[in-house]
């Protein structure tokens, strides 16, 4: 837990080093098979790298942390994550598809569960198309 917290606390001032620490504290968590703590870890993870660096790997560690938390059934982090996503997906251009106008009212009749299933379905590239940017 202390990595997550040295993490966070380096977010914003210094990505390289925060990326490392949520790197050990995810490690070490899945280590000793600590499932909530090794998700919190790679949900800063995946806000981290939504925010800086290149968004390929970021979209695919968000797939990783919306199915942790989909299958440890945690709806406040699944919807931190999805929350999350949104901040990449405006980086890559994708982000009408998620948040505006038709996809709002959409998602006002959309459970928790359909808002993650169609949130993978934007991380999933199209048949022999190129990997998500």
């Amino acid at each position: 837990m202390a990595g997550f917290a040295e993490g966070e606390a380096l977010a914003d001032i210094d990505p390289a080093r925060a990326a490392a620490a949520l790197e050990e504290a995810l490690g070490l968590a899945r280590e000793v098979g600590n499932r909530f703590v090794a998700g919190t870890a790679l949900t800063a993870m995946v806000a981290l790298r939504g925010r800086h660096g290149p968004p390929g790997p970021a979209l695919a560690l968000f797939r990783d942390a919306i199915e942790h938390w989909r299958g440890s059934r945690n709806r406040t982090l699944l919807v931190t994550t999805l929350r999350n996503l949104v901040v990449l997906l405006a980086r890559t251009g994708r982000d009408r598809a998620a948040a505006y106008d038709q996809a709002r009212a959409a998602g006002a009749a959309r459970s928790l569960e359909e808002a993650a299933e169609n949130a993978l379905g934007l991380l999933t590239p199209a048949p022999g198309g190129p990997a998500a940017p």
